[in-house]
């Protein structure tokens, strides 16, 4: 009898696991199938993997084109043997019926593993490809650092392309930070560039093109992308890579990125000043800012133009929030600005306080110091 019930427990165990099993969930981060520079032709392979022992498996496969991101996009189902691979060429093609680039995200209620391969085809030279990770959604980073990025331009040189990948169901703002190494072995900062990519999106770019440097030669150059910049929302996270290129072959990398949650050049301190006009009508109530070490500050009952310089970190979002008191009735313009440094130049924000004598307006203005 003590026998029988340990059976019975050790069954109500293994089914019970089996029930609550979690879903398998995998991004491809690059896919394609279409026409690239330099008269490159780039397709995708596709291999699945169902780790399931005893029954055949639907993995649902979907296809993110767009830096907007796709709510619902349509899933396929692909039917994987127990314990066998399955190849699937030109996936993008044959699965989604499109000829363009992606991300690809694989989904399934049973354990599975998948790799892939985008590769140009080198007619009667063969193909020469890049082996493109399948990805855990916890892969994904807030901040990434990516090394090997290099351009020369022309025919028989090489370029770099930056592809991201927005896992998650929030829009994530980005940051992408370029330097080089100049011919001494110094780092140069080379710029910034600001993007959204939304739910779900993709995206891929001349990593150089963002800044304006696609023309230049760069032979050694390093990038980190922030995607957790808005103190408003939760750490975004998403996935990066660098694809670099020979123009000659077509032959490409792809690179990973890894955790860098701070630069590797001590992050430069810039000056920045606030500033807060409020017209015949409005009375200023309150100003909060932060200080050089980044404590909040609220300085009440200022003047009617206030202003302040204080520091920030390249990099950091500094947010001005201003509360004003509206002395006559009707509508008048408030406006306040962050001006930072390094050739970014001024940004304001203009609220309008509608409301009778007495009430108060109350708004926020955010700038990215870069």
């Amino acid at each position: 009898m003590k026998t029988n019930l340990t059976v019975l427990c050790l069954i109500v165990i293994l089914m019970t696991g089996a029930n609550l099993a979690a879903e398998t969930i995998r991004w491809i981060p690059a896919a394609a199938s279409n026409d690239g520079a330099f008269g490159t032709r780039w397709t995708t392979t596709l291999w699945i993997h169902s780790l399931a022992t005893d029954a055949e498996i639907s993995v649902f496969a979907s296809f993110y084109p767009d830096q907007g991101g796709v709510a619902e996009p349509e899933e396929i189902a692909i039917n994987a043997p127990p314990g066998q691979p399955v190849e699937i060429s030109d996936v993008v093609m044959e699965v989604f019926g499109i000829s363009r680039a992606g991300a690809i995200r694989l989904r399934s209620e049973h354990p599975f593993e998948a790799r892939s391969r985008t590769a140009n085809d080198g007619g009667a030279g063969g193909s020469f490809g890049q082996g493109i990770p399948a990805l855990d959604p916890d892969e994904a980073l807030p901040f990434g650092a990516l090394l090997g990025a290099a351009n020369t331009p022309g025919d028989d040189g090489v370029r770099t392309n930056l592809g991201v990948v927005n896992p998650g169901d929030m829009d994530a703002p980005l940051a992408v930070f370029i330097w080089k190494y100049g011919p001494t072995g110094e780092l140069e900062y080379m710029g910034f560039k600001q993007f959204v990519v939304g739910a779900h999106g993709w995206t891929q770019e001349n990593l150089f093109g963002l800044v304006g440097d696609e023309d230049e030669f760069i032979e050694n150059a390093w990038v980190v992308v922030s995607a957790d910049n808005n103190p408003d929302q939760p750490e975004n996270r998403v996935f990066s890579y660098l694809s670099r290129i020979d123009n000659r072959s077509g032959d490409a990398t792809y690179i990973e990125p890894f955790l860098n949650p701070v630069y590797w050049v001590e992050p430069e301190s810039v000056d920045v000043r606030y500033s807060v006009s409020a017209p015949v009508g409005l009375s200023l109530y309150s100003v909060s800012h932060p200080d050089d070490g980044g404590e909040t500050v609220t300085v009440f009952e200022p003047s009617s133009d206030w202003s302040a310089d204080g520091l920030a970190v390249l990099g950091q979002t500094v947010c001005l929030q201003v509360t004003a008191k509206v002395e006559s009735g009707g509508s008048d313009s408030l406006e306040a600005c962050i001006e930072g440094r390094l050739g970014a130049a001024t940004e304001s924000t203009c609220n309008r306080c509608d409301g009778d004598p007495g009430d108060l307006c109350q708004f926020e203005t955010c700038r990215f110091i870069y």
